[in-house]
């Protein structure tokens, strides 16, 4: 017993003793390799993207497909036809998605089987060799072999590509449509024969960025869109990509005039299209449809607006060669109305003015997708948050469209987007999202300061050219004529102050005065100042920032210095940011919110106080004693009374004009 009891506490001591060490393991391995204990704690993708040294995982999700046309007999009516070892998303005959089952004694008619190399599957009708089968296909790549949610990701992924985001506009518009170019090994021949078998144009692609031990769920897409071209070497397969918002070039009207459907038509008007309305809209030019009639008849009929996807709410004026008419058998519903001859001669011109349904131009631009392109209003295509936010902001911009000609779709929501100072882009996740510029600052900005960026590549520059006198807004727009009636704001501060007397006209689609003048005041503000453009590359920890999204910005000259005044927990936009993650860098350009954002008064119920970095005291009331940087950062953030010579305080010469009314 004695001998039991010696090697009992031995091994009681032995068991302290690994307990002990395991215990001090962090701390040993704390001092041979910190960078892997901070990698340990990375569990988000936020804290991933901020952390030195963590260790980048991208991954490439590529969705071809194959036509199946190999069929074997297996049984009956079941047969099979061998594939790669490949997962399947989908099978389709003629287009239609058929229903997928756990086994062969599972199908029947329009069913399929996805066994070991091998789809097995029974037509609808007849046998597949009459329809045409297409199994869709989901591919799975990365820059180092991993398996997440059971999936395993070959590590053939080879570069990186640079992702870039910009604005054609800086106020507002569409943004640029973003591309490159993914490569993948192809040193064992995988993709020899896949790149002739398998159809790559126009399938969709995904590049999501993760790493080190975070979850699936935490890796974060920077791109999807769609494949343009493929290319083939021994050495190399490479995927040609851009945005989805190639979607939107298509031409509208879909829809035209045929001898079918109007068959008193004249010849030389078959195939214009027949017009797409929404809101409020001027003097349209029409078509009649009975125009090869002539004088055979004493009534001539003419169609307003596509009813299959638009509608009437209704008819305002109609006119012939310009001059005020009125028309009979007038249809709301079916958005037509004649002309007698006593009134209308062929040859006469006729217009229209109507009040059509949807004024809201970002519900023009959801209903156009939807009902014209086959784009559905859902999660799958846009940010739905956003969109709406934009939807709200917009109803303070009623708008008119009248396409009567065939024009690119994405050429009509840059006008919408001009109209309501909106822009429309993809974001990271590929979704359609549409920001309406205002001058709200959030308090919990991404903060980007000297540390962050890489020395050397910090740059900044006055936009003179945005400055103009005189803005002129063209709105009301006579569809038939295509001219605008026009309001104007002049600035009293632009030829004082910087010797410019330049104007500019903006044509828009707004229909209302009161819109108008709206956009006319925010749009007499931001011309009458200088933009500043804050240029500047950094780390990846803005790969999550799309354009449009604001940051704050601070700045100095060396480390021991203060801030630059002028940039120090400055709020700035991003107007571009290009993402070299080949680098591991990223370039950001922004604007100093169009140079009017910390002028326009912030108004909030809350005691708002300063960030502990500028004292963490209040800013609530203006005051004159603060530092430059305090001033800066309160009229950035706050609103202020200002007396009739806009002080906010009469003795502080610098509180002059610092919350101007947008």
């Amino acid at each position: 017993m004695d001998y039991e009891d010696s090697l009992q506490k031995k091994l009681l001591s032995t068991t302290d003793s690994i307990f002990a060490v395991l215990s001090n393991t962090s701390k040993i391995q704390a001092v041979l390799d910190p960078v892997a204990i901070v990698s340990e704690a990375i569990n988000t993708f936020a804290k991933l993207i901020t952390t030195p040294g963590s260790t980048k995982i991208f991954l490439a999700e590529i969705e071809p497909s194959e036509r199946l046309t190999t069929w074997k007999l297996y049984s009956g009516s079941i047969y099979y036809v061998e594939i790669n070892d490949v997962n399947i998303t989908s099978v389709k005959e003629d287009n239609v998605i058929l229903g997928g089952v756990n086994s062969i004694a599972a199908i029947t008619a329009g069913k399929w089987f996805h066994g070991k190399n091998k789809i097995y599957l029974q037509s609808s009708s007849g046998t597949p060799f009459l329809n045409v089968i297409v199994a869709d296909y989901k591919l799975y790549y990365a820059t180092d072999n991993i398996t997440l949610n059971n999936i395993f990701y070959e590590g053939i992924l080879d570069n990186i590509p640079v992702i870039k985001q910009q604005k054609s506009e800086i106020f507002w518009g569409v943004s640029i449509i973003s591309s490159g170019v993914v490569e993948l090994l192809n040193g064992s021949g995988d993709f020899d024969n896949k790149y002739k078998k398998y159809s790559w144009s126009n399938k969709k692609i995904n590049i999501l960025l993760g790493g080190e031990d975070l979850p699936y769920s935490e890796y974060t897409k920077q791109f999807a869109g769609k494949i343009t071209n493929v290319s083939f070497t021994t050495n190399k397969f490479k995927i040609d990509y851009e945005d989805n918002k190639t979607d939107f070039e298509d031409n509208i009207p879909k829809n035209s005039y045929n001898t079918t459907d109007y068959p008193n038509l004249d010849s030389e008007d078959s195939g214009k299209p027949i017009p797409l309305i929404y809101g409020t809209v001027f003097k349209v030019p029409l078509v009649c449809n009975t125009l090869a009639l002539g004088s055979a008849t004493n009534l001539h009929s003419f169609k307003i607006l596509d009813t299959s996807v638009c509608s009437v709410s209704s008819i305002t004026q109609v006119y012939v060669n310009d001059i005020p008419v009125t028309e009979q058998s007038a249809s709301i519903s079916d958005a037509s109305f004649k002309l007698a001859t006593a009134t209308y001669s062929p040859g006469d011109s006729v217009t229209v003015s109507i009040i059509a349904n949807e004024y809201n131009p970002i519900e023009q631009i959801k209903s156009i997708a939807s009902n014209i392109l086959s784009v559905p209003y859902n999660s799958d295509n846009y940010d739905i948050a956003t969109v709406a936010a934009a939807a709200t902001e917009a109803e303070q911009y009623p708008c008119g469209i009248a396409l009567t000609e065939y024009v690119s779709s994405l050429s009509i929501i840059s006008d919408l987007m001009r109209s309501c100072m909106g822009s429309f882009f993809n974001d990271n996740d590929g979704n359609y999202s549409i920001k309406i510029w205002d001058t709200e600052i959030e308090d919990d900005l991404t903060s980007v300061d000297f540390n962050d960026i890489i020395t050397g590549s910090f740059n900044s520059f006055s936009r003179i050219d945005d400055i103009k006198k005189i803005i002129r807004v063209g709105w009301r727009k006579n569809w038939g004529a295509d001219k605008y009636a026009y309001k104007q704001t002049k600035s009293s501060i632009t030829e004082p102050v910087y010797g410019i007397t330049k104007s500019k006209t903006i044509p828009t689609l707004q229909s209302t005065s009161a819109g108008v003048d709206i956009l006319l005041g925010r749009l007499g503000l931001i011309y009458e100042t200088e933009t500043i453009r804050i240029k500047f590359k950094t780390k990846i920890q803005l790969a999550d920032k799309n354009i449009g999204d604001r940051i704050q910005v601070s700045f100095k000259r060396r480390a021991a210095d203060g801030n630059f005044e002028w940039v120090d927990s400055s709020p700035v936009e991003i107007y571009m940011i290009n993402k070299d993650y080949s680098n591991n860098t990223i370039i950001v350009e922004s604007d100093d919110l169009k140079g009017i954002g910390s002028s326009v008064g912030l108004w909030t119920g809350d005691a708002p106080v300063f960030p502990a970095s500028l004292g963490s005291g209040s800013m609530e009331t203006w005051d004159s004693t603060w530092s430059e940087a305090q001033k800066n950062y309160a009229s950035s953030h706050c609103g202020y009374w200002t007396d009739d010579d806009g002080f906010a305080d009469n003795e502080d010469s610098e509180s002059l004009a610092i919350s101007k009314w947008w």
